[in-house]
């Protein structure tokens, strides 16, 4: 049973929403958006750990993360600022550098008039980093250390297996997803929202397939419009997604996974007490590597952890190759051999023919026009997937001529404009009126309560007077038939 196709376009039809002020002008730092939305009192806690201080000043427009320092060189004491206006060239930029300081909380008011300095708490984790403080170092490798291609196959058959998970779980544990020792659907993916519990099948016909029957015992799920978006988004905000599942409210776990960030690639930490069982989760993600998760007490940081405070979208590809080349003829090429992959095409396109190293699909408007109405999938999510894992050579020809895809890409959002062009309201249809009177006393009320959607009067004859009320209740249309009862005895009328 798919998700509801109302639930689904009104997620397309409301936009990305929910997002700070600024995070339409750095969509690729999930961990800004996070933190435009905190109170200032637990910012300052936040900016207690230098690395959430690190990240935000990686994520920061130039001339912001230059202010930032000028101030932090500066010391205690408050800078004027009209001091601050002469460091930029334009008045529009230095008022867009002020209002990133102010949103975030990192630029305070100080005593005195007109005067501002650096939060405390953040002037102070920078300030350590600028003496060279450091997370933990690394333990010395050894004969068990993994390789650079251990971590990057763990990387990507953990987070291929999230994906699969999301997209079709029945694959996932038809594939032994769940021999696995973790319970990634049932415990992360059905209360994180990406995925929903529905009815059984009522016939064993419904369950034909590739993949069988669901193992007797399980709750069926389904993908829901919030994993279609989320196996559509940057790895980066996919990981940030996951992260945040996991820190909840808890700043300690935050403060545990921004250091985690900024640790090497590759290089073996220990085990902290109190972060096994968080550690171990992230092994099953990808995030990290342990060898053996209930005995080892080193732990090792892949590619995915460094996404958590990526300044910028991370493509697939970081993990493993994927090259997408459309064609203007609607054809689209994939080099993959990823079962997850495969599965995620399947949302939007129909696949023709699946060869041991690519995916040949065709773009439809059935296709895609399904992916909208019942996932809630938006054309931007669908342009953006297939821009930012575009073929190499494809992506160099991008940037020196026109994309010759783009007839492709604007068309998929005229399929889309095609959805918004009409939207269904629940309204009431009266005819058939005994008197003119009665007609008019309706219609006043009607627009006098903004019910009002469409009349028609003829003044000869009340039986071809017509009225379309707005009927967003159920109750509306009882009410009219309550009031014309009573209009009728009060005439005397049967």
């Amino acid at each position: 049973a798919p998700p509801s196709p109302a639930a689904a376009r009104a997620r397309r039809l409301a936009g990305p929403g929910g997002r700070g002020a600024m995070a339409t002008s750095n969509d690729g730092s999930p961990l800004i958006d996070f933190l435009v939305q905190q109170p200032r009192a637990r910012l300052g806690r936040l900016y207690g750990n230098p690395w959430t201080c690190q990240a935000v000043l990686r994520a920061l427009p130039p001339l912001a993360a230059q202010y930032a320092m000028r101030l932090l060189f500066a010391g205690e004491a408050p800078v004027e600022e009209g001091l601050l206006r002469g460091w930029a060239a334009r008045e529009d930029e230095h008022e867009g550098a002020l209002r990133w300081l102010q949103d975030l909380s990192i630029l305070v008011d100080a005593p005195g008039p007109g005067g501002v300095s650096l939060d405390p708490a953040f002037r102070e984790g920078l300030q350590g980093l600028a003496r060279g403080q450091q997370p933990a170092p690394p333990v010395p490798p050894n004969k068990r250390t993994p390789s650079a291609e251990v971590l990057a196959s763990h990387a990507a058959d953990a987070w291929d297996q999230l994906l699969l998970c999301i997209v079709n779980p029945r694959a996932w544990l038809a594939g032994g997803g769940a021999d696995r020792g973790f319970d990634l659907p049932y415990s992360l993916l059905v209360p994180a929202g990406l995925l929903e519990e529905v009815p059984a099948p009522e016939s064993e016909d419904e369950e034909d397939g590739e993949e069988g029957a669901w193992p007797e015992g399980l709750q069926p799920l389904a993908c829901t419009p919030a994993g279609a978006a989320f196996v559509l988004d940057d790895v980066s905000s996919q990981v940030w997604a996951v992260a945040r599942l996991y820190v909840g409210d808890d700043e300690r776990r935050l403060a545990f996974l921004l250091a985690l960030a900024h640790r090497e690639r590759g290089k073996g930490y220990a085990i902290e007490d109190g972060y096994r069982e968080l550690l171990v989760d992230l092994h099953h993600l990808g995030i990290v590597y342990i060898r053996s998760p209930a005995k080892s007490s080193t732990f090792y940081p892949t590619s995915l952890a460094s996404a958590i405070v990526a300044d910028s979208p991370l493509a697939e590809a970081a993990l493993r190759p994927h090259r997408v080349v459309v064609e203007s003829n609607f054809r689209v090429y994939v080099y993959t051999r990823s079962r997850a992959w495969l599965e995620v095409l399947r949302l939007f396109m129909r696949v023709l023919r699946v060869l041991p190293d690519v995916v040949v699909c065709t773009l439809t408007r059935e296709d895609i026009q399904r992916a909208m109405d019942d996932l809630g999938v938006r054309a931007s999510d669908l342009v953006g997937f297939l821009r930012r894992n575009a073929h190499p050579e494809v992506a160099a020809r991008l940037a020196t001529e026109r994309d010759k895809a783009q007839t492709v890409f604007d068309q998929i959002r005229l399929w889309e404009e095609e959805l918004n062009r009409f939207t269904a309201r629940p309204a009431l249809y009266a005819h058939l009126w005994d008197t003119l009177e009665l007609f008019d006393q309706e219609l006043e009320r009607a627009r006098l309560d903004g019910t009002h959607l469409w009349h028609h009067r003829d003044p000869a004859d009340a039986r071809k007077c017509k009225l379309v009320l707005l009927a967003e209740t159920d109750d509306v249309k009882q009410q009219l038939r309550t009031r014309v009862r009573e209009y009728k005895a009060s005439r005397g009328m049967s």
